[in-house]
């Protein structure tokens, strides 16, 4: 994927929306990291209705664009507003519950050679997990007819399809080539280009994790400890907080299993760097993070954890879970 000529003008941009809950930031984070992943110079842009969010700083992202002022803003308003910026000549939607596998998205935006909008369909109709757009008039108008649809409770399905089929008639609408329907992963032998991850909380914060980690070890403890401490925090109960009078004992004998020829020492320096990073961490929730990763057998990462906790040195302690 090409990169962005301009900030404010990009031939070729990769579109997200959020304008639901705190679950579906998570879920565009995680799908723009899908991006960032294969394509690391690809120009990433959210329309969000809350654009002050500190996640949108992670890194993953190069433009956001305000909702805020748009009441009960759809997907296809909030396709219609970063059109109407001019932040892009074309663009590719992709909805936060899917993740972009493919390494080659030249044959996608290839479609919008001579179509406005182009879409992934199969026999049930077209899908709104990837939308292809042009900047055009005769795109905006699919646009606000999708958006009618939506608010008339026709979001996909025979909404969507009434949108496309009544474009494709008039040569507005291009289908995407074959393999770029969204769907469900069938393994590491079997991945689609653009797989679709619902409903599975649990591998979302999974997900969440690894971004943390990745962060983590490219040495930026300050978005490491902030997606680490969301999931710590989200997942209650699911992620062992128990305070960090109870955990310190827990991950010191862990440690003593786990390394059984360390010095003493090392020991010490580890006990030491253990009790400092639980004054940090009083109620235990990143602290319940490095005792996840020393239950995996991740002894590396989960010292990597207890220094970020320390040398971060939060403003406030992470709150107690209620």
């Amino acid at each position: 994927m090409e990169m962005s000529e301009t900030r404010r003008r990009n031939a070729r941009l990769v579109l997200l929306t959020a304008v639901s809950d705190e679950r579906q930031v998570d879920r565009t984070l995680m799908a723009a990291w899908s991006v960032r992943q294969r394509h690391p110079d690809a120009p990433i842009a959210v329309v969000t209705d809350c654009p002050g969010h500190r996640l949108w700083r992670s890194g993953l992202f190069n433009i956001v664009v305000s909702a805020a002022d748009l009441p009960d803003a759809n997907t296809a308003d909030c396709c219609l507003l970063a059109l109407e910026r001019g932040i892009f000549d074309r663009a590719l939607h992709l909805d936060s519950h899917c993740r972009l596998r493919a390494d080659d998205v030249d044959p996608a935006f290839a479609a919008l050679d001579k179509a406005e909008i182009a879409v992934a369909m199969d026999a049930e109709g077209p899908s709104a997990g990837i939308v292809m757009m042009r900047r055009t008039k005769q795109a905006a108008a699919l646009l606000k007819g999708w958006s009618e649809r939506i608010r008339a409770g026709m979001a996909t399905g025979p909404g969507l399809d009434q949108v496309i089929r009544r474009a494709a008639a008039n040569d507005m609408v291009a289908g995407l080539p074959e393999g770029w329907l969204p769907r469900p992963s069938g393994g590491e032998a079997d991945v689609p280009l653009v797989e679709v991850r619902r409903g599975d909380v649990a591998r979302l914060y999974a997900e969440l994790l690894n971004f943390a980690l990745h962060r983590l070890l490219s040495n930026d403890m300050k978005r490491a400890a902030a997606v680490y401490a969301r999931v710590a925090l989200a997942a209650h109960p699911d992620l062992p907080q128990l305070g960090s009078e109870r955990l310190v004992a827990h991950i010191s004998a862990m440690f003593g299993t786990k390394l059984p020829r360390l010095g003493q020492p090392e020991r010490a320096q580890l006990d030491a760097l253990l009790h400092h990073a639980a004054q940090e961490d009083p109620a235990g929730n990143l602290l319940g993070i490095a005792a996840l990763h020393l239950e995996m057998g991740q002894v590396k990462t989960a010292i990597a954890v207890l220094r970020m906790i320390y040398h971060l040195r939060f403003r406030k302690p992470a709150p107690l879970p209620g």
